[in-house]
């Protein structure tokens, strides 16, 4: 009987020299959390999960020899059981200086999105002040809710929130107008776009990387590996990260940036640099004109009332001498009727802006003032000028001020945009 377990020993010992000598090793096993995130994540009932993420990291378990144990749930699950060591590896996580208390990030983004907000088609909630006293669905600990909530907060906008596990059932509460909005990663919209009645909003806010982690006290080298698989494969065409990028987002990738904006923003910029030169050949034309006709009276006046700007002069002694229709009508006052600068200000004292400096130019005898500002015409609508003002005689050789105010309005909302 000795004999025998001796030899069941020896047996034993030659199997695993056997196995080494052929290089086979046992797969590593590693816990991945993931909840229902499509395009990036399809849970299935039957285990068989699908989609860009899914596909990546079971690329990086063959080349590993791993044996992935899929871990899902709801966000809020799979993220207190990572926080707790519970997972090797979490999905679908955006960097925070809070969750740093609990997580170690991946240094590689997975892919990029931002907080986008969601409504019914026959909605009108457009921005976010439109969102008062409404609905709004969000995934419980979901960073876009979180920023959702921040942005409502600086806006002063009390908005009623409805948590939900995850944005399946946030979009199915929109469908059935259970809530006004619903908040979700621009990616993971998508997706809902093609499968529910819904539309996006105006409301895009805080773009953010998609990550992985793990837990702080967890000695292991997931992160590092998923990191030079991403670094690598980032930039290469024929790459499993590739080919499941356009396999799953393929479409999305081309409607988020279409070929027409690019021309459009391209064809604003030509128009703004010829408005530029258009409004300095202005400007020196109208000098010209008033130089050479300043002794024709009426030839001068239906000149400047062709210029679609602000034209007028005022005296040494406050008198407005000379008003173009475009000034008149921003004053409030007619252009055959003379007028002074003390009556203009006791009616509307906002216009003080425009007659600033004309003191200090008559004084130093010499000089142009050029200056912007915003102020608001006879009709209360905000206008913003580009000033210019330089000093001449009149007919009587009294000592004046030219000012030419040339609109700017739409060419300032153009480079907010």
């Amino acid at each position: 009987m000795r004999y025998l377990n001796v030899l069941l020993i020896v047996l034993i010992y030659c199997e695993s020299l056997l196995a080494q000598g052929d290089g086979k090793q046992q797969p590593v096993l590693v816990k991945i959390g993931i909840t229902h995130a499509p395009p990036l994540i399809y849970l299935s009932s039957d285990l068989q999960h699908s989609g860009m993420l899914i596909d990546f990291l079971n690329a990086i378990a063959k080349e590993e020899n791993w044996k992935i144990q899929w871990v899902s749930g709801s966000w809020a699950e799979v993220y207190d059981k990572a926080k707790n060591g519970q997972l090797d590896v979490l999905t679908y996580i955006a960097y925070s200086l809070e969750r740093t208390q609990y997580f170690k990030f991946s240094h590689e983004s997975f892919i990029t999105g931002w907080g986008q907000v969601y409504t019914a088609k026959n909605s009108n909630l457009i921005n976010i002040l439109d969102f008062n006293n409404k609905k709004v669905a969000l995934v419980t600990d979901d960073i876009h809710g979180f920023g959702f909530k921040d942005l409502c907060s600086k806006f002063n906008v009390n908005c009623r929130v409805e948590y939900v596990d995850n944005y399946d059932s946030a979009f199915k509460l929109l469908e059935k107008n259970n809530v006004d909005g619903v908040v979700s990663g621009s990616t993971v919209g998508f997706t809902y776009e093609n499968k529910f009645n819904i539309k996006r909003t105006s409301i895009m806010y805080r773009p953010t990387d998609s990550l992985f982690a793990s837990a702080k006290h967890l000695k292991n080298d997931y992160l590092i590996t998923i990191d030079k698989y991403l670094s690598d494969w980032k930039t290469d065409a024929n790459s499993p990260y590739a080919l499941s990028k356009i396999k799953w987002l393929g479409t999305h990738e081309v409607t988020r940036i279409p070929m027409w904006l690019y021309g459009l923003v391209i064809f604003i910029v030509v128009l703004l640099i010829m408005a530029f030169f258009l409004v300095r050949l202005l400007r020196k034309k109208i000098k010209e004109q008033i130089k050479k006709h300043i002794n024709q009276t009426k030839q001068l006046n239906q000149i400047i009332n062709l210029v679609p700007h602000m034209i007028y002069v005022v005296n040494n002694q406050g008198n407005v001498v000379l008003v173009n229709k475009f000034a008149s009508k921003h004053f409030g006052i007619p252009d055959s009727v003379s007028t002074t600068t003390h009556d203009i200000l006791e009616k509307v004292p906002n216009y003080h802006s425009l007659f600033e400096g004309d003191n200090e130019l008559l004084k130093n005898n010499v000089g142009v003032i050029n200056k912007e500002i915003t102020t608001r015409n006879h009709n209360n609508k905000k206008i913003t000028f580009n000033i210019s003002k330089v000093r001449f005689e009149t007919l009587n050789k009294s000592p004046s001020i030219l000012t030419v105010g040339v609109d700017v309005t739409e060419e300032r909302f153009y480079q907010r945009k």
